[in-house]
């Protein structure tokens, strides 16, 4: 069973040849779903990426192989021309690179299928975005949303309401690149839309009915709800009209222009660095690699200038009530167009 994808130009391939890890590249389809495409019928289109999931064992690897460091998933040696990262309980991934074409493949049991399934995800994220990277477009750890032409990049901390907002504004008429990792080349965001995942609670208490919906199940992480996004409701490409960044408030949201050199603080962190992005060190860490990490830095931090100059910078007071967040934001968006938006302006929601 194969299902192929084409990433703005990178073509990856996922296959199983175990009946029983169907069901995971049946979930990986769905998460992906929006790069689906047919399998490539002219030899030069030849997938950049190819998965593998299997229960073969890689066996009398260990002796020989090199530790290199671990990680909360795994530990992670190199054998030769090829890093092995070993997840425990006979979960195996591989990673190889030959003449730009990098064979991954995940082994392990079919009892540990959610753990299968997540490490598959992650190295297939992990893998395109540094292709990606390479390309010039470069994921950011944030929500970016369109209302008619314009746009906006809202970055938050991992589980302060990013997708929870995102859930929200889609029914209210915005469009969503990405509530985690929408892509950006030369300030014109690109819509990356995997899935929005919610906290089963928090999608309960969003009155989102979650006995229809996936979960994802993840060993150190809290558990997700999978929630699709429509391909009418995927954002076209549209350069970034402004971009905020946000802060925790226990009063009601604001919104409010603030200063490039704060703003510019902000995006180091979350589009040079990567912070809480699925980059797996694992991955990204192997030797060989320091000249592409190098210039995979230069480009994310040519970006970062190009949004800072460009957009206009606004701080984001979030409160804990996603929905009144989402209702200012949406009032912002509306009804205060960015180009004539002042200095002192502040859009603000009573709670």
């Amino acid at each position: 069973m194969n299902a192929f994808f084409t990433f703005y130009g990178i073509q990856v391939q996922i296959q199983t040849d175990d009946k029983k890890f169907e069901p995971i590249l049946q979930h990986l389809t769905e998460d992906f779903e929006y790069f689906l495409t047919p399998p490539p019928t002219q030899p030069g289109d030849q997938p950049k990426i190819i998965l593998t999931l299997t229960t073969s064992l890689l066996s009398n690897w260990r002796p020989l192989a090199k530790k290199r460091f671990s990680t909360k998933m795994c530990e992670v040696y190199d054998l030769g021309m090829t890093r092995i990262c070993d997840y425990s309980s006979g979960m195996i991934m591989t990673s190889q690179t030959i003449r730009n074409l990098r064979t991954l493949f995940v082994r392990g049991h079919p009892s540990n299928a959610f753990e299968i399934y997540e490490i598959a995800y992650t190295t297939v994220i992990s893998s395109i975005g540094e292709e990606l990277d390479l390309l010039g477009f470069h994921r950011v750890h944030a929500l970016a949303i369109r209302n008619q032409q314009r746009s906006a990049l809202i970055l938050l901390p991992s589980g302060k309401g990013k997708s929870a907002m995102a859930s929200l504004l889609k029914d209210k008429g915005f469009s969503i690149f990405s509530d985690e990792m929408p892509l950006v080349k030369n300030g014109v965001l690109y819509p990356f839309p995997i899935r929005i995942a919610l906290d089963p609670g928090v999608a309960q208490a969003l009155s989102i009915d979650v006995s229809h919906l996936r979960i994802f199940k993840r060993r150190i992480y809290p558990e997700k709800a999978l929630i699709p996004i429509e391909r009418n409701l995927v954002a076209t490409p549209t350069a970034a009209s402004c971009v905020m960044y946000g802060k925790c408030s226990h009063r009601k949201p604001t919104i409010r222009r603030t200063n490039r050199p704060s703003l510019g603080i902000q995006l180091f962190f979350s589009l040079v660095v990567g912070l809480g992005l699925c980059q797996m060190s694992e991955l990204m860490l192997r030797p060989g690699n320091l000249i592409r990490l190098l210039k995979i830095t230069t480009s994310r931090f040519r970006e970062m200038l190009i949004l800072i100059c460009q957009s206009k910078p606004f701080i984001f007071n979030v409160s804990k009530n996603a929905e009144i967040n989402s209702k200012a934001l949406a009032l912002f968006m509306g009804n205060n167009p960015v180009k004539e938006a002042k200095s002192d302006q502040t859009t603000t929601l009573e709670a």
